[in-house]
């Protein structure tokens, strides 16, 4: 396991590896040290190498978010390692591989907050620089002429983490020594040169926003703001280990769109202040975009005219205005649920703030109605509202969800398995007068998705049919609806009658363990010789890493039939 350990970690050095192990992500070595003190955990030890033992320290993971913040909120990377293959089905050690990488630049927090990460790549004719929101869709970028430019860009964002080519330490380093910058404590992520190679970066975009050419972004003849935003687009892909879907814009940030207010002009009007006091914004999106009109005032009459006109609509219809602010209250945080959902790290919160925001949409748009104003206007994701509302369960618990996201009628075979992983329970069966009676205990239920998954597969392998009865006459569910001994009516054997003996078969037991391994075993009474004996046909012991025999003498014991012959 320290193997394979040591092969991940030596692709994330920079990150604090939160290496899966059953309930827990544990930690190693010098990260299992920095973390210990970091997050106030008791240092321990697991086993020893040539130096003594080995450091390590662990966090529940169903509770690593706090943990995880924590880091992020130190300055430190955090890289998720996560079992990718089913323990059950492993051969050796069970496969893991980084699934995410979280630093300050792409952490998807629960505050309404921007969170910029920035990528700058400088060379003698200037600055290419793109920066793009973790909770946002779009890729901003250009040019600078001088690094004095990029700090006044820089300073009245909110960034968080900036990347950059390796072999510009020297040059970021000393620009993020400007007193405006230095205040902000930016992590620094130094990247490989290749990332920032102006062909690569092209290509990059262009598949990604599927385009043959990126001139209608605006960036023909800006080869450093290519550069910078493949790098930035590269990075982002990279962290997450997803396409990225919601990153579906790239825009052109310009000076010819903005007012331009210095970085000392931004401290003297102490627009922080002014910001907190107008802040009315209900929505953690409003709060973002208000935010960054209000440090990017606009140069275009015609579009401040625009927004002059929807606050004087909204002024002289006070009763839908009233009525829009209360859609509008306790409004879920979208952008954010949909880059978790894009990223692949999304919980059930994200799914239900979606349709519970998209369920809002019709009666947003009723009231829109009856103002006059390009801006107040709302396109209703007709199709995507349905879906949700129809497919997700309205009662889903939010802590342990799975296997109950999906509402009931959706699909026929996860009704099915669901319905099986409800009602696995144990049933035994003792020898009682020479006959085996079925004793069915109490229903336990199993959570794990895993396991039912497996059953079920292995219920298809032997395909019994739910409606078999025991030996006598009693229903018997379905094989694999339950854990532990089924007994089934009499069939034909597995085997041909043994050679001098008289056999009856008197039922067809089917062990199933709790792992989903299966076995079904024809009990043949062999009527000379008075005792009775199981003779084996292994079906599918899925996972199961036991022996033949094992496997059919533990449906013996089981059974009361300790001292049965095996065959």
């Amino acid at each position: 396991m320290l193997k394979q350990y040591f092969e991940i970690k030596s692709r994330h050095k920079d990150a604090i590896v939160f290496f899966r192990l059953g309930d827990f992500y544990e930690m190693f070595f010098e990260d299992a040290k920095d973390a210990s003190s970091l997050l106030d955990l008791v240092l321990t030890s697991r086993g020893q190498d040539s130096t003594g033992k080995i450091p390590m320290c662990g966090v529940p993971y169903h509770a690593s978010d706090n943990y995880i913040a924590k880091l992020i909120k130190a300055g430190r990377k955090v890289a998720i390692c996560e079992q990718i293959e089913d323990p059950a089905l492993a051969k050796g050690i069970v496969k893991r591989d980084v699934i995410r990488v979280i630093s300050a630049g792409t952490y998807l927090d629960e505050d309404s907050h921007a969170r910029y990460l920035i990528s700058l790549y400088i060379n003698k004719t200037g600055l290419g620089f793109a920066f793009s929101d973790t909770s946002g869709g779009v890729i901003w970028t250009n040019e600078c002429p001088s690094t004095r430019a990029s700090i006044e860009i820089i300073s009245k964002l909110a960034i968080f983490e900036c990347v950059y080519p390796s072999s510009q330490e020297e040059q970021i380093r000393y620009l993020f020594d400007h007193p405006l910058l230095k205040l902000k404590n930016i992590a620094l992520s130094p990247v490989d040169d290749w990332n920032f190679h102006f062909d690569g970066a092209q290509k990059n975009l262009c598949s990604h926003f599927g385009v043959l050419n990126l001139n209608g972004f605006g960036l023909d003849n800006k080869p450093l703001a290519i550069a910078a935003s493949g790098a930035l687009l590269e990075y982002l892909r990279t962290a997450n280990k997803t396409p990225l879907k919601h990153l579906d814009r790239m825009s052109l940030y310009t000076s010819d769109d903005y007012v331009f207010i210095s970085p000392a002009a931004h401290y003297g009007l102490e627009l922080e202040e002014v910001l907190t006091t107008l802040d009315s914004t209900l929505t953690p999106m409003g709060h973002r975009l208000f935010r960054f009109w209000m440090f990017h005032p606009l140069k275009n009459v015609e579009t401040i005219l625009n927004r002059q006109k929807a606050i004087i609509t909204l002024n002289n219809h006070s009763t839908a205005a009233k009525k829009l602010s209360d859609c509008l209250q306790s409004m879920p945080d979208l952008e954010k649920a949909l880059s978790r959902i894009s990223c692949g790290c999304c919980s059930i919160k994200d799914i239900l703030a979606l349709r519970n925001g998209l369920l809002r949409a019709p009666l947003i748009q009723e009231h829109l109605t009856t103002l006059d104003s390009s801006l107040l206007k709302l396109d209703d994701l007709v199709n995507l509202r349905e879906l949700l509302s129809k497919t997700i369960n309205p009662d889903v618990p939010l802590a342990k969800p799975a296997g109950k996201i999906i509402a009931q009628g959706i699909d026929k075979e996860l009704d099915d398995l669901r319905g099986l992983g409800e009602h696995i329970g144990r049933v035994a069966f003792l020898l009682d007068g020479g006959d085996l009676v079925a004793k069915r205990s109490t229903h336990d239920r199993i959570d794990d998705e895993t396991q039912r998954n497996r059953a079920a597969r292995a219920r298809d392998d032997i395909a019994l049919l739910p409606g078999e009865t025991g030996v006598h006459g009693e229903s018997v569910l379905p094989v694999f609806d339950r854990v532990g001994l089924h007994l089934l009516t009499p069939r034909e054997p597995c085997l041909p009658p043994l050679q001098d003996s008289t056999t009856k078969v008197s039922g067809v037991l089917v062990l199933v363990l709790d792992d989903g391994a299966a076995a079904a075993v024809d009990v043949v009474e062999i009527v000379a010789p008075g005792k009775v004996l199981l003779v084996a046909k292994i079906v599918s012991p899925l996972g199961f890493r036991r022996t033949d025999e094992e496997l059919v003498l533990g449906a013996a014991a089981a059974a009361g039939l300790a001292d049965a012959d095996v065959v």
